[in-house]
């Protein structure tokens, strides 16, 4: 009889042993799993509203369109584009993520601003220090942007621009698309419809 408690004992500890270990192995492929996920997985899981502070305690709300690899794009009345090095919190994102995209990792914040630059839409450009900067993008490179400075309601023409910034992109808290101001806003939801999802 104590020989039958003793066995019973042992294999009551084995399962519960064998139960711990499974539970620390799944806890442990977990974590793993986790740390893979990047931020901008994240964003293009989910959609709807979300707000963000940026960098010089701007809080920016509105509903969430697209994100690639270092950007996401929302929209409130305008359509605004930010730098994920911006970012310095976002509330109401989900848990959800998405599988991972070779291509939307090669959608860099270059190419965002060169389809913004491709459809010459003026934009405001706004730096942590809040200061915003009207006109047109002219030229893109690998980390900055040429912008041609101008009123938001007038065409970018040789008439209208009072100079032209180079602007890197580490300098930009957010761009803002101003289509609305000369374009219709079925040209403005136009715009990026070669970036969507």
């Amino acid at each position: 009889m104590r020989w039958e408690r003793l066995f019973s004992d042992l294999e009551g500890m084995a399962d519960e042993q064998d139960r711990a270990f499974l539970e620390s192995e799944i806890a442990d492929r977990v974590r793993r799993e986790l740390a893979r996920v990047e931020l901008s997985d994240r964003l293009r899981a989910n959609d709807g509203r979300i707000c963000l502070v940026l960098r010089g305690g701007r809080m920016l709300s509105g509903d969430l369109i697209d994100a690639g690899a270092d950007w996401l794009l929302m929209e409130n009345r305008e359509q605004v584009l930010v730098p994920l090095h911006a970012v310095m919190e976002i509330n109401g994102l989900g848990r959800a993520v998405a599988a991972p995209s070779d291509m939307r990792k090669r959608l860099s914040m270059s190419h965002a601003l060169r389809v913004i630059a491709r459809h010459r839409v003026p934009v405001a450009v706004e730096d942590e220090m809040r200061r915003v900067r009207t006109g047109t993008i002219d030229i893109v490179g690998a980390d900055f942007f040429e912008l041609a400075g101008h009123a938001p309601d007038v065409p970018r023409s040789a008439r209208y621009v009072q100079g032209v910034k180079i602007v890197p992109f580490s300098a930009v808290v957010a761009v803002t698309t101003l289509a609305n101001q000369r374009n219709s806003s079925a040209e403005s939801s136009a715009l990026w419809g070669d970036s969507a999802r």
